[in-house]
């Protein structure tokens, strides 16, 4: 492949910033690759719409796209079989999809499943009517609760809550996606939701404006160290106070952070670019969503749960990044 530059285009950038770019020899017709994302009521779809959009305008020759997708458990299996060649994963799925544990036991794994880059924290959030009888997370024994979308990373993880909490089995649950989960809050029919969203999310933002709700904690400390002793990529952490309308209180929950990932069959050069590209530019992708503002080249390998993508691998050690293992 021969290396070129040009500019970085419609990114809302100050000034020209020079991109690296690939362009086969003799190329012609672009190659197509795709991003995974997730529900359209969460942040893996604008994000991933973003980074598409980032890398069809930096790398020559190729035209991404950012898909809508069940979640983290769909991007495993998408990335493990190279139907996406880029996808964003919750940290537990992606280290269960690669090493075939946990809900992808039975499939054996996909180890062609390979890390890019850490990008940003998410805080698990129990949703409530405000007027609601549940108060502890034992309440919820009996309830109809809804997990999150199938197949995702909200989903995995809740169940994995829910068993530590010794709920396995004891409660009815309802998979949706995020905007059927606050239609069915508002309306009744469930009585509590699962979401995996950055705090200060517009969903449960929206969701709060116009019903009132709480947030239920998770804070005892036998469940959350069976859980984080289990599951080291999965911490304790809040919702800070006042993040939501009516919520005057900080809540004790449990977060994960995110993995950008990608195909073992993605090239080389193509992977290079692409953990360069996030790594020096990740301000950019803020205009497709405000949390992209905590993605960092400090935090990039910060719990990477799954080995590096060669062309990763090669970038971090050219510029000597200090989260790379020996």
């Amino acid at each position: 492949m021969n290396m070129l530059k040009r500019p970085l285009r419609a990114l809302g950038l100050a000034g020209t910033v020079a991109a690296t770019v690939l362009m086969a020899q003799g190329a012609g017709a672009q190659q197509r690759m795709s991003v995974a994302g997730g529900s359209t009521g969460g942040v893996f779809f604008p994000l991933a719409t973003g980074m598409a959009e980032m890398l069809s305008q930096t790398i020559e020759g190729y035209d991404f796209t950012g898909g809508a997708t069940g979640g983290s458990g769909e991007n495993v299996r998408l990335l493990g079989t190279n139907s996406a060649q880029f996808g964003l994963i919750m940290a537990d799925a992606a280290y269960n999809g690669h090493y075939g544990k946990e809900a992808f036991e039975a499939e054996g794994g996909y180890d062609k499943v390979v890390g890019i880059m850490m990008t940003y924290n998410q805080a698990m959030h129990l949703i409530v009517p405000a007027d609601s009888a549940i108060e502890t997370m034992a309440d919820l024994e009996g309830k109809r609760v809804s997990p999150g979308p199938a197949g995702s990373g909200t989903a995995l993880m809740a169940g994995t809550i829910l068993d530590a909490y010794g709920l396995a089995g004891k409660l009815t649950l309802d998979p949706l996606s995020h905007s059927q989960q606050m239609t069915a809050l508002g309306d009744g029919q469930l009585d509590a939701a699962f979401l995996l969203l950055p705090t200060g999310a517009a969903a449960v933002t929206s969701h709060a404006a116009a019903h009132p709700i709480r947030f239920i904690a998770m804070d005892d400390a036998e469940a959350i160290t069976k859980l984080t002793e289990a599951y080291p990529f999965y911490f304790p952490t809040e919702i800070a106070a006042g993040a939501y309308e009516g919520q005057p209180d900080a809540v004790a929950t449990v977060g994960v952070a995110v993995t950008l990932a990608a195909s073992a069959d993605v090239p080389e050069e193509i992977a290079y670019e692409a953990t360069k590209l996030f790594n020096e530019h990740p301000d950019q992708l803020a205009t497709y969503h405000a949390i992209a503002k905590s993605i960092s080249a400090d935090t990039a390998l910060t719990g990477m749960p799954i080995p590096l993508h060669p062309g990763a691998q090669r970038y971090y050690e050219e510029v000597g990044n200090p989260g790379l293992k020996k």
